[in-house]
C-alpha cells in the first residue's frame, strides 16, 4: 500500500474513532442515568464530534483520489498541507452540520439549538488545531532556505 493510501486510510480511522466516540454519548444520552440524560455536555457533544470527526474523513477521501503530478514523497509533512482538502472537508462537514441545525426550525419533531452551532464551530476549530499542530511537527520538513511551500492539492 503507498503512502497515499496509508495515510488516508489513518484519517478515516480518526473519523472512525470520533464517530464511536459521538456513539457512545448517544447512548449515554439515551440509556444514561438520569442526570447524565439532563447534563448540558451531552446535549451539544455529538455536534462538536460531528464536527471535529468528519473532515478527518473529507480529507482523506481528497487525499486518496487526487492524483499528485510531482512524483515526489508523500508523508504526513505534506498531508497537514493540503490546504484546498482541509479548506473543502472543513466547508463540507461544518456547512452540512450547521445546515442540518438551521433546518431544524422547521421541523415540528426537532429542536433548534445555537448552542449545537457554536459546538459545531467548535469541533471545526478543534479540527484545525489539530492540522495547525500537524504543520508545527512537520515544519522542519518545509523549511527551505526560509521559504515554506506551497503543498496544495490543486498543483
Amino acid at each position: 500500500m503507498d503512502t497515499r493510501k496509508r495515510l488516508s486510510s489513518r484519517l478515516m480511522l480518526a473519523c472512525v474513532v470520533g464517530l464511536a466516540a459521538l456513539q457512545a454519548v448517544v447512548e449515554l444520552r439515551v440509556r444514561g442515568s438520569a442526570s447524565l440524560r439532563n447534563h448540558d455536555f451531552l446535549g451539544y457533544a455529538p455536534n462538536l464530534l460531528a464536527a471535529f470527526a468528519l473532515p478527518f474523513f473529507f480529507h482523506g477521501m481528497m487525499v486518496l483520489s487526487n492524483r499528485r503530478g510531482d512524483g515526489g514523497p508523500y508523508g504526513w509533512s505534506k498531508l497537514w498541507r493540503e490546504h484546498e482538502s482541509i479548506a473543502g472537508s472543513v466547508a463540507i462537514s461544518t456547512g452540512g452540520l450547521v445546515l442540518w441545525e438551521a433546518i431544524q426550525i422547521t421541523r415540528p419533531n426537532r429542536t433548534y439549538d445555537p448552542q449545537d452551532i457554536a459546538a459545531t464551530l467548535a469541533g471545526a476549530l478543534a479540527f484545525l488545531l489539530v492540522v495547525w499542530a500537524g504543520r508545527m511537527l512537520t515544519h522542519h520538513v518545509h523549511v527551505v532556505a526560509g521559504r515554506v511551500p506551497n503543498h496544495s492539492v490543486s498543483q
